[in-house]
């Protein structure tokens, strides 16, 4: 049975991209692109890893990638994974989140946002009901609020 979860690894790497988003380390397409380069090339170090992946991904020739014919188990895994994440992942989110960013650096010191315990933050929007992680509440912007 194979370790990896696709689902864990797209929600993962959209956290992780948020992150470098609102930390300002992330500001265009091309440094997106090459983050998310990197996070498939850190997937396919070990050749275990590989097998969980093309396992999951249920990938059973090396042939008719778009990067082009895997030529070992690595290959494989990477573009399978590569073609998944083209495939899944929400980018309009990603490029939400850099158009959005100032504005949701002026919301979150408004009115509509209250912080609370241990780095949480609620909002008029859920009722003040649900405590969101500073990342969980930039993803809830860009879902409710950026056009």
């Amino acid at each position: 049975m194979s370790n990896f979860n696709k689902y864990a690894f797209l929600e993962d790497l959209e956290d992780s991209l948020l992150q470098e988003i609102i930390n300002e380390n992330l500001t265009s397409e091309d440094e997106i692109m090459y983050f998310i380069f990197s996070e498939l090339e850190n997937q396919v170090i070990y050749y275990s890893d590989c097998f969980d992946i093309s396992e999951t991904l249920n990938l059973t020739s090396f042939t008719g990638f778009e990067l082009g014919d895997a030529k070992n188990i690595n290959d494989l895994a990477y573009f399978g994974l590569y073609e998944f994440v083209n495939e899944e992942f929400n980018f309009k989110l990603i490029n939400k989140g850099i158009e959005n960013l100032k504005k949701f650096d002026k919301w979150i010191f408004s009115d509509n946002c209250v912080n609370v315990a241990n780095g949480k933050t609620k909002t008029q929007c859920t009722q003040y009901a649900i405590d969101f992680t500073y990342c969980e509440l930039f993803k809830y912007y860009l879902k409710e609020y950026a056009n």
